[in-house]
C-alpha cells in the first residue's frame, strides 16, 4: 500500500488510542443501539460489525439476559456497559431485592435512559415473586422465497415457554430443501452415496432448563463456557460462566445454486454451467449451529467459610454435520498431512429414487453432510470465589468422535477444526482478581489429542496456551490490555479466546502470539470513540501482523450524529515484495464453512488480502422525536490484493502474446531448479501464432521464474512490480420510520463496487429492500420483507446468473403470551 496512506491511517488510529475518554464495554466495534434482529443483519452486511460480533449479539438477544439472575460476567457481555455500570446494577439489585422492570434502572439513576434504551432488546426482568403458575412465552414462524424456487419454501418454527418461575422449555424445527440425505458407504465405488437434495424436516434444537441463582440444570441443546474462554467455550460471550440454552436460528443473506452437483461418474455435470449456459439460483435454507446436546448441571453458590464454591458438570452426545471436504478416507490416506491425491475427501455420489445401482452417478458438491458422526464429550468446572471479582478455577473436558457411516474408515482432514486420530480435549486453570479500578484475568491450558504424522514426527499430542487480560477503570475511563500465546500444537476446537481470524489447521486459537490494546470512550458527552490495536505473529511464519481501527461518532445535537471510521490491517509488516505470507480474512465458522462463492471464486470475506486500509464516513439523523431515522454511509477501501495481479497476468497473454511474460510451456517446464537465474532456450521462442505453441503466463505457472522475482530496484519492468491498489467502494442508505404505534417501515439501499478500476474481476451490485412490521396489541407480530438485488459486473458468473435481478420475499409471524 502506498506509504503515505499507510502512515496516515496508522498515525490517526494510534494517536486516538492515546486520547482519554469515557469508558465503553466489551469488544463491540460500535455503539450498539438496535430494536430488533433485522437491524443486527444491517450492521453486519454494511460492515459496521464483524462476524464475531454479529454471532455474539444474535445469540445474546435470542437468549436474553435476566436482570434478576445474571451474574457480573453475564451482565458485562451486554453491549455498551462498562464494569462500573455492571457493578451499579448489581448493587441496586442487592438493595431492592427484585428489579420489577428495566425502567427501574433509569428511574433510580443506575443507567442513563439512552444507555438503557440501547440494551432493552437484550434484557428481561422476570419477577421472582410472581405466582408459581405464571406462564409466558412466544412462538415464531419464518418462511422465505425467491422467483426461481419450484419447491416448498424453507421454513422454521420456534417456540419457547417459561413457567413455574424458573422452568424454560424450547424447540426449533426446520424445513430444508438443499440438504442431502444421510450418507452411506458403497464399498464397490469406495465412496459415499447420499440421496439427492429434497424437502426434509429437521428438529436440531430442543431443551428443558431449570435455572436459579443457586442451582441450574439443562437437558437438550446448550452452550457452555468458563474463564477466559481458553479451555472451553462455545457460547460466543466475552466473559462466560456456565451454560446457556441454544435455539438460535440464522438466515442467509444471499441466494445459492439450485443445482449443487458435479459430474462424478458422469461425463459432465447434470447442472447447467459455462459461459453460454444459465446457472439458476434460489433461496437458501435457514441454518443452525451444532452445539452440545446432553445434560449440564451447575451448583453456582455453595457457601464456604471463606467465599463460595461453584461446580459444573456437563456431558454431550451430539450427532454432527460436517462440510464434505473436511472428511478423509483413512484406508486410502496414511497421513492426513500428506498432499497426495489419495488424501483428498472421498466423493459423495448422488442417489435418486428409481435409479439402478449400476447406473453412473453424479456427485454432490459444496454440501454440508448431515448426521455424519456422533461426538461424545464430557467435562467439568470447579471454581472457588473469594468475592464476585476474585476467583480461582479449574476446567477440563475430553471428547471423541464415532463415525456413523458403516463400512468406511473415516476421519477428519488436517484443516478441519476437529483433531483427527481419536480422542482430544484440554485442561486448564484460570484466575481473576479485582479491586477498585483493576480487573485481572489469567488462564493457562494444556490440550491433548491423538494426532500423529509420519511427515512431521513432532505433530500432534497437544500443546500449551495462555492468555492474560487486564481491564483498568478510573472513574469513567476503561482500558483493556491483553496478551496471548497459543502453541502450534494447541488443537482445541472448543477454545474461543481473544484471537485473530487467521487459522492454523482449522483452529483460530492456535499458532498465534500477540498483544492487544482496546479502548473506548465518550468525550465532552458528545463524541463516542472506540479503538483497537492488535499486533500478533504466527510463530511458524515469524511475520508480524497488525489490525487497528478507530471509530468516532459525535452527537452534534439530539437529531444529528455524524461519524468517521478508520481501519488498517496488514498480514506482514516486514519490508519486502508483495508476496505476503498470509491473508487478511474475517474467518468462517460452522455457520459458513465454505466462505467462497459457489462458483469457486473467493468472495470479499474469503479473499486473500495482503493489506487493507478502510475509510468510512457516516451520518445519522433522528427526526420527529425518533419516529424517523436516516443513516447514510460511504466506505472506501484501499486493498493490496495479490489475486488481482494474477488476474491481470492471466489477461496479459490474451491481450499481448508478444509480452516477455508470455512463453511456451516448455520455457516453464525446463526451468533448472538448481540454477533459477538461467533462462531456458525455449524462452526465446514465439508463441500464440499460427504453428506456434500456446502461450502460458510465466508468473502464473511459475512465480519463482527470474522474470517474476527480480528486485523492483534492479528491474522495475518486472511483471511482479506492475502493481496497483485495488479500490472498493460501498454506499448505503437506511431509512426507518414509525408512522403509527406498532407499525414500522424500514428501507435500505446499498451500492457495492469492488475494484472500481475494472468491472470484470469482482462484484458490482445494487441491493435494496423494504421491510414492513406491525405489532397488534403487543401480542402478535406480522413482518414482511421484499428484496431486490441487481448484479452489474461483467464476470462470467454474473453473465450466466439467473435470476438477475433477484426478487426475494420473507414472512415472519410471532405470537407472545
Amino acid at each position: 500500500m502506498h506509504t503515505r496512506l499507510r502512515l496516515l491511517l496508522l498515525a490517526s488510529v494510534l494517536f486516538a488510542l492515546l486520547v482519554p475518554a469515557v469508558a465503553r464495554a466489551t469488544e463491540y466495534e460500535i455503539y450498539i443501539d438496535i430494536d430488533d434482529e433485522e437491524e443486527l443483519y444491517d450492521l453486519y452486511i454494511t460492515d459496521q460489525i464483524s462476524e464475531d460480533t454479529f454471532n455474539t449479539l444474535v445469540e445474546l438477544r435470542r437468549r436474553g439476559v435476566d436482570l434478576n439472575e445474571a451474574d457480573r460476567e453475564v451482565l458485562y457481555s451486554l453491549p455498551n456497559l462498562t464494569y462500573d455500570d455492571v457493578d451499579a446494577i448489581l448493587a441496586y439489585r442487592a438493595e431492592v431485592g427484585v428489579i420489577n422492570a428495566p425502567g427501574d434502572l433509569a428511574a433510580a439513576g443506575v443507567l442513563s435512559r439512552e444507555k438503557l434504551g440501547s440494551i432493552l432488546t437484550f434484557i428481561q426482568a422476570y419477577d421472582k415473586t410472581a405466582k408459581l403458575t405464571a406462564t409466558h412465552g412466544w412462538v415464531r414462524y419464518q418462511a422465505a422465497w425467491s422467483q426461481e424456487d419450484r419447491t416448498i419454501p424453507p421454513m422454521v418454527l420456534q417456540a419457547r415457554v417459561t413457567t413455574l418461575r424458573q422452568l424454560t422449555v424450547g424447540v426449533a424445527g426446520f424445513v430444508t430443501r438443499q440438504r442431502p440425505g444421510n450418507p452411506v458407504w458403497d464399498p464397490n465405488r469406495e465412496s459415499m452415496i447420499a440421496a439427492e437434495m429434497a424437502p426434509r424436516v429437521n428438529v436440531p434444537k430442543y431443551f428443558v432448563q431449570w435455572d436459579t441463582s443457586q442451582f441450574g440444570v439443562i437437558a437438550g441443546t446448550y452452550r457452555i463456557g468458563f474463564g477466559q474462554r481458553l479451555t472451553f467455550d462455545n457460547t460466543d460471550r466475552y466473559t462466560p460462566n456456565g451454560f446457556v440454552m441454544d435455539d438460535a436460528v440464522y438466515r442467509n443473506t444471499d441466494l445459492g445454486r439450485i443445482c449443487r452437483e458435479s459430474g462424478g461418474e458422469l461425463p459432465q455435470t447434470p447442472c447447467p454451467g459455462g459461459a453460454d449456459n444459465e446457472i439458476y439460483y434460489g433461496t437458501k435454507d435457514f441454518r443452525w449451529r451444532d452445539s452440545l446436546r446432553g445434560v449440564a448441571i451447575g451448583a453456582k453458590h455453595l457457601s464456604m467459610p471463606v467465599g463460595w464454591v461453584q461446580l459444573y458438570g456437563f456431558g454431550s452426545w451430539q450427532t454432527k454435520q460436517i462440510y464434505q471436504y473436511q472428511v478423509l478416507d483413512a484406508d486410502q490416506c496414511e497421513d492426513p498431512l500428506s498432499s497426495d491425491d489419495s488424501c483428498s475427501a472421498p466423493a459423495v455420489l448422488v442417489s435418486r429414487e428409481g435409479q439402478s445401482r449400476f447406473d453412473p452417478l453424479a456427485a454432490h458438491r459444496t454440501q454440508t453432510l448431515p448426521n455424519m458422526y456422533d461426538e461424545f464429550l464430557g467435562g467439568g468446572n470447579f471454581t472457588w470465589f473469594y468475592d464476585r471479582r476474585t476467583h480461582v478455577g479449574l476446567t477440563g473436558y475430553a471428547a471423541t468422535a464415532s463415525w456413523r457411516v458403516d463400512g468406511a474408515n473415516l476421519d477428519f482432514q488436517e484443516w478441519s477444526p476437529t483433531p483427527f486420530g481419536g480422542t482430544w480435549g484440554a485442561i486448564g486453570a484460570d484466575a481473576a482478581w479485582g479491586y477498585r479500578w483493576s480487573d485481572l484475568g489469567v488462564e493457562l491450558s494444556r490440550s491433548f489429542d491423538s494426532m500423529t504424522s509420519s511427515l512431521d514426527p513432532e505433530y500432534g499430542g497437544g500443546g500449551f496456551a495462555g492468555i492474560v487480560r487486564h481491564t483498568a477503570t478510573f472513574g469513567s475511563h476503561e482500558l483493556e490490555l491483553s496478551a496471548r500465546y497459543y502453541d502450534k500444537g494447541y488443537a482445541n476446537p472448543y477454545a474461543g479466546p481473544i484471537s485473530q481470524a487467521d487459522k492454523f489447521h482449522g483452529n483460530r486459537a492456535r499458532d498465534e502470539a500477540g498483544g492487544r490494546v482496546r479502548y473506548g470512550g465518550r468525550i465532552a458527552n458528545r463524541l463516542d470513540l472506540r479503538g483497537v490495536a492488535d499486533v500478533w505473529v504466527q510463530p511458524r511464519q515469524q511475520s508480524p501482523k497488525l489490525l487497528t481501527y478507530l471509530r468516532g461518532d459525535m452527537d452534534v445535537n439530539d437529531w444529528f450524529r455524524p461519524g468517521l471510521w478508520l481501519q488498517y490491517r496488514n498480514v506482514d509488516l516486514r519490508p519486502g515484495p508483495r508476496n505476503k505470507v498470509g491473508c487478511v480474512d474475517d474467518g468462517s465458522d460452522e455457520i459458513d464453512q465454505n466462505p467462497a462463492n459457489e462458483d469457486g471464486s473467493p468472495d470479499y470475506r474469503s479473499g486473500c488480502l495482503a493489506e487493507v486500509g478502510q475509510i468510512t464516513g457516516r451520518m445519522g439523523f433522528k427526526l420527529f422525536k425518533g419516529k424517523l431515522s436516516i443513516t447514510a454511509q460511504y466506505q472506501h477501501e484501499f486493498i493490496d490484493d495479490p489475486s488481482l495481479l494474477r488476474k491481470e497476468q492471466g489477461d496479459l497473454c490474451e491481450d499481448d502474446p508478444t509480452s516477455p511474460y508470455c512463453q511456451p510451456k516448455a520455457c516453464i517446464d525446463d526451468l533448472d531448479p538448481d540454477d533459477p537465474m538461467s533462462v531456458p532456450d525455449a524462452c526465446s521462442q514465439s508463441c500464440g501464432g499460427d504453428g506456434q505453441p500456446a502461450c502460458y503466463n510465466v508468473c502464473t505457472d511459475n512465480p519463482d521464474h527470474p522474470l517474476c522475482v527480480s528486485s523492483c530496484a534492479d528491474d522495475p519492468t518486472s511483471l511482479s512490480c506492475h502493481t496497483r491498489l485495488r479500490q472498493d467502494s460501498a454506499a448505503t442508505l437506511i431509512v426507518r420510520a414509525q408512522p403509527l404505534p406498532g407499525f414500522r417501515v424500514t428501507g435500505r439501499l446499498r451500492y457495492l463496487f469492488e475494484d472500481i478500476a475494472n468491472n470484470n474481476y469482482y462484484e458490482q451490485s445494487l441491493w435494496t429492500y423494504f421491510d414492513l412490521s406491525y405489532v397488534i396489541r403487543r401480542v402478535f407480530l406480522i413482518r414482511a420483507r421484499y428484496d431486490v438485488l441487481l448484479w452489474m459486473d461483467n464476470r462470467a458468473s454474473t453473465m450466466s446468473r439467473v435470476p438477475n435481478p433477484e426478487h426475494r420475499l420473507r414472512l415472519e409471524l410471532e405470537a407472545r403470551f
